[in-house]
């Protein structure tokens, strides 16, 4: 993705994968789903360059409890 678009969160229409490459990283922890919003562990988003829009940081807490 080009820098200026690497903005959390996704949404589908973002990502250019398939249903079953999201659920494979679902599954393996890559991505969290909140309100049909795509996350990153903190981790992943800091290596992969990924920022978050203004006023949009989830409750880290929030994310990992569902």
């Amino acid at each position: 993705m080009p820098d200026e678009e690497k903005e959390l969160p996704l949404t589908l229409d973002k990502l250019s994968l398939t249903g079953e490459e999201i659920a494979r990283l679902e599954n393996q922890g890559y991505f969290v789903m909140s309100e049909k919003k795509y996350y990153f562990p903190e981790i992943i988003r800091f290596a992969l360059g990924f920022k978050y829009k203004q006023g949009a940081r989830p409750k880290v807490l929030s994310l990992l409890a569902k």
